[in-house]
């Protein structure tokens, strides 16, 4: 989540922002990961313009399926370590968008 603060001051012009919200196997908040989590949606919530949403959505299992994809693509091992993260934050925007689409929690 660190990668969004440089982001911030785009803010301005955005109308919503998606934030991967970390679950157990379970789909049950880690206790540690909530606290901290929450804090961090709560202090990203302060900062935002009046008007940005904020939208959570569960990310489980996004690093594992980019690597998936990835693997499955032939990319080699240096270039998934370097853009593994951006298909997952590709795949966690699907996710939501679909849940969104069907009417799902989001």
């Amino acid at each position: 989540m660190l990668w969004i603060i440089p982001a911030l001051p785009l803010a301005a012009v955005a109308l919503s922002l998606l934030i991967g919200d970390r679950l157990g196997k379970r789909g049950t908040t880690w206790l540690a990961c909530g606290a901290v989590g929450a804090a961090f949606i709560a202090a990203l919530r302060a900062v935002l313009p009046a008007g940005v949403q904020l939208h959570e959505h569960d990310e489980r299992f996004t690093t594992a399926q980019a690597e998936r994809v990835l693997i499955e693509s032939g990319v080699r091992r240096e270039r998934r370590r370097e853009v593994k993260d951006q298909v997952a934050a590709v795949i966690l925007l699907q996710s939501y968008l679909d849940a969104a689409h069907a009417g799902g929690p989001s």
